[in-house]
């Protein structure tokens, strides 16, 4: 990681919380998202927004200025060249400085009242890990738990590779050894999550319905089966080999990826005629690899056939609910 440090350094907390968002050419998205936290009542004095520019080739330099020129607590790091994105989100975590640093994506605009409760929550915490999980388990809105790592990963599932859920505390992160950290993953956020989780041996999940998307962005230019059906599960391995993970855990979070992200991408994929091969290299190696043992592998036709016939059925009973 020689060279993200120059520039982060680590200062006595003013703030309760930093926002840090990395970003890469979405200017307009990036807006959305900026003046839907400045525009709440809760933002204020103690909340920083940091914006970590992979030098942009569009107006993002721009957009920054305009909202940053009228507030003191925006600040604005751009790179001289791309650094590749997980460099840039981990310069982007490196480079808050208040108690807490909440990643978000530069797409998500979040609903009222989200700061104010954010202010609350994070002012009041102290573990090293808290996560931000949409309210899926028809628990009360921003209500939380702190669990024990296999319990965390059990109620978060694959989730923890979604940037826009992970704070650390900043103190926190200066106990990862940089050295160590992958960074050409695509999930380096998802990486430093588990390396505090084990160590401190405990996280914080808040249960919300927080934010809504500008727009649905095209998918970065990653191949999807690398990072989700390889890099994600050789985390999940060497978790389990520490033995901070169950493998009954492990098993249970890989079939919900299978079930509910890699085959619905697939479905996706094939409904839009994406024909980029470079996205799904090694598709087939990395699931007869990695998800031999699951059960949901070899039913994939059933659920096609499943999720076809609900569709059919809905278009041709549109007031029936399946």
């Amino acid at each position: 990681m020689e060279g993200v440090l120059d520039s982060c350094l680590y200062n006595a907390n003013k703030y309760v919380l930093s926002i840090c968002i990395p970003t890469f050419s979405r200017a307009e998205d990036l807006s959305q998202t900026l003046s839907g936290i400045i525009e709440q009542d809760g933002f204020a004095d103690d909340i920083e927004i940091v914006v970590v520019d992979n030098a942009s080739t569009d107006d993002t330099a721009k957009v920054v200025s305009r909202y940053s020129g009228r507030n003191s607590n925006i600040k604005y790091v751009q790179n001289d060249h791309n650094i590749g994105p997980d460099r840039n989100i981990l310069k982007a975590a490196l480079s808050g400085s208040g108690k807490y640093v909440k990643l978000l994506n530069d797409n998500k605009l979040l609903k009222d009242g989200v700061i104010t409760h954010w202010r609350d929550i994070y002012a009041s915490s102290s573990e090293a890990v808290i996560f931000n999980y949409p309210n899926a388990m028809n628990l009360p809105q921003w209500s939380s738990k702190v669990y024990t790592v296999d319990q965390f990963l059990r109620n978060v599932s694959y989730y923890i590779t979604w940037l826009g859920g992970i704070s650390f505390k900043r103190e926190a992160i200066q106990d990862l050894t940089l050295s160590d950290l992958k960074d050409d993953s695509f999930l380096i956020q998802t990486e430093m999550l588990l390396k505090l989780l084990c160590k401190y041996g405990e996280g914080r999940v808040i249960y919300s319905d927080w934010f809504s998307e500008t727009r649905i962005p095209k998918r970065s230019g990653y191949n999807y089966f690398e990072v989700f059906a390889n890099n994600f599960v050789v985390l999940l391995d060497e978790i389990e080999l520490k033995g901070f993970v169950t493998h009954s855990t492990k098993q249970t979070i890989k079939s919900e990826l299978l079930r509910d992200h890699t085959f619905p991408f697939i479905i996706q994929s094939l409904l839009h005629h994406e024909n980029n091969s470079q996205k799904r290299d090694g598709a087939l190696y990395y699931l007869l690899k990695n998800f031999s043992t699951c059960l949901e592998l070899y039913l994939f036709p059933l659920w096609v056939i499943r999720r076809a016939a609900t569709k059919i059925l809905k278009y041709l009973i549109p007031k029936a609910h399946f």
